[in-house]
């Protein structure tokens, strides 16, 4: 497990400097929390938010993937899924109405600090990732000054990896 939170935290990072936001810090509190939704999500076999996060203003992305061949996914997989809806961002304009882009964003928060990771196997060996962020990201009137554009300019996407069912919620 250390090694796929030293991989999805890495990756983060890395995509967060190709877009002017710090480093992100991993959180001991928010990795338990994220490590037991996942269960929950696993345990249950069902990708799904957990409404707490809400309540508790601590952003949330989760993932789902299942191969028949293995189950050892590396962290950066995930956060490639994540960081693919830059395809459906738009930079320019009314920036503000792109929730459909959230897993994205969330991503590249410029104001989030703090992240925590959880990954949990089904009885069905589906792959459940949850990621939690603090402060959370995606609020109204401020995706102009936190989701800001590559540094070069250019939008790159993480290639896919073959023969895998991902989902993401």
């Amino acid at each position: 497990m250390e090694q796929f939170i030293k991989e999805i935290l890495d990756s983060h990072n890395a995509y967060r400097k190709r877009h002017q936001a710090p480093a992100l810090r991993l959180s001991q509190d928010l990795t338990e929390s994220a490590q037991s939704w996942a269960e929950h999500i696993a345990g249950n076999d069902k990708l799904e938010h957990d409404t707490q996060c809400q309540k508790d203003k601590i952003g949330e992305n989760v993932a789902m993937k299942y191969s028949s061949v293995h189950s050892d996914f590396p962290g950066n997989l995930f956060t490639d899924y994540w960081y693919r809806e830059i395809e459906d961002y738009n930079f320019e304009g009314n920036v503000e109405d792109q929730i459909q882009c959230g897993h994205f964003t969330q991503v590249v928060w410029k104001a989030s600090e703090e992240v925590g990771f959880g990954r949990a196997v089904s009885k069905s060996g589906r792959v459940y990732v949850v990621g939690r962020y603090r402060p959370a990201g995606n609020y109204m009137g401020e995706f102009g000054k936190n989701v800001l554009p590559p540094a070069d300019g250019k939008i790159v996407l993480p290639e896919t990896e073959q023969g895998a069912r991902q989902h993401l919620h």
